[in-house]
């Protein structure tokens, strides 16, 4: 039997390989790098809100086992451009903590060394032509998303803080996280943006104008995202997973399960000779294009709509709190991922949005014909 050559060794590439070898089927992996996974050593989350069934139950079904360091997440912060702050927060996890590049307790490190166990071969700085592969499994070839950060190490306590405001990540969302004396900052903008230093330094600002953390400054990095639904994941035979594919939450940007959920559904292709992209439509396309739909909604927002999400999400009155679909985060973003994003904040973020754009138009006329605003004059 001829062995399965798999180009990448991140997360997609080993999960298929893992369960290709667990059927007896010859698997070579082609990693560039001289370790698998993800270049860069920090820590990710797994999100546990796009699908009912709780992630490590995803992992487990997907033939890996979670013998990596994973710590479940029940709330974060979140902030409007005005700071105005309202915690997040579930019953069951939102999502786990996870560990990620070439150290011990990470997820590449565990998911490798399962690969090896059942007899798969990786080759370690070997590029494999395109061609040559059976599955494709490597970065983003065409990125829309940048990504800018900063690492530090801090003495402050543990915590995730989420700011939605358009001078600091455009159309999308920067971060900062603690976790056990070090820290990310991170900001998100579209990838014809050219001020990604300018725009991660005003992150940083407003991240302190929220809390003052102490930062000794580690070092800074940047990638990029393809965030898209692919109308296909096969090209001359090949099957392409995880982000190769461009299976990536379009709305918030996570991958890792999808990468997990297509490298199980790639192995069970080649496997049993089944339709691959029968397969992963079946499993996770619905998720895919509801969250390419709530990405443009999102994407029309701008800091008045985003104002408006951050006060929806603080109501504590019983009418919004139901048309928000109750109280708890991950059944309310389970409902966003199978659905839509609920009209409450549509409807509410458009109308913020609109009234913001209509009031600047007026003191613009205002200012064109000599009139007084607010005290000041114009010309």
């Amino acid at each position: 039997m001829r062995s399965v050559l798999i180009a990448g060794g991140g997360i997609a590439g080993l999960t298929c390989a893992i369960n290709l070898a667990a059927r007896g089927i010859p698997v070579e992996v082609h990693e560039a790098k001289r370790y698998c996974g993800k270049a860069i050593r920090d820590f990710e989350y797994l999100e546990n809100w796009s699908f009912p069934e709780d992630v490590l139950e995803t992992v487990e079904r997907c033939g890996l086992r979670p013998s990596f360091d994973h710590r479940p997440t029940y709330s974060f912060k979140a902030y409007s451009p005005s700071l105005r702050g309202v915690t997040v927060s579930a019953v069951t996890p939102l999502m786990y903590r996870v560990r990620r590049g070439p150290v011990a307790g990470s997820i590449d490190e565990a998911i490798e060394r399962q690969a090896k166990d059942l007899g798969a071969t990786i080759r370690y700085a070997s590029r494999l032509p395109e061609e040559k592969a059976t599955v494709i499994a490597w970065g983003p070839r065409r990125p829309n998303l940048m990504v800018a950060g900063l690492e530090f190490h801090t003495p402050a306590p543990d915590s995730i803080e989420v700011l939605t405001d358009d001078l600091c990540a455009p159309q999308f969302y920067a971060y900062r996280i603690v976790d056990g004396g070090r820290g990310v900052i991170v900001t998100a903008f579209p990838a014809d943006r050219t001020d990604g230093r300018r725009l991660l330094a005003r992150t940083v600002e407003r991240f302190q104008q929220i809390r003052a953390v102490p930062t000794a400054t580690i070092r800074r990095f940047g990638y990029g995202g393809a965030l898209r639904v692919p109308s296909t994941a096969v090209q001359d035979g090949r099957l392409y997973v995880g982000e190769a594919a461009g299976f990536q939450d379009c709305l918030f940007g996570f991958g890792m399960r999808y990468a997990i959920l297509s490298g199980h559904l790639a192995a069970r292709a080649l496997a049993e000779n089944e339709d691959y992209d029968r397969l992963w439509r079946n499993a996770f396309g619905q998720q895919l294009a509801v969250g390419a739909r709530n990405r443009r909604l999102y994407s029309l927002f701008g800091n008045p709509g985003y104002e408006a999400m951050i006060r929806i999400l603080a109501s504590r009155n019983p009418v919004v709190a139901r048309l928000r679909r109750g109280r708890d985060a991950r059944e309310f973003l389970t409902h966003v991922y199978s659905r839509r994003m609920p009209r409450v904040f549509q409807v509410g973020a458009l109308l913020a949005r609109t009234v913001a754009v209509a009031c600047r138009r007026q003191k613009g006329h205002l200012r064109s014909t000599g009139t007084v605003i607010q005290g000041s004059r114009s010309g």
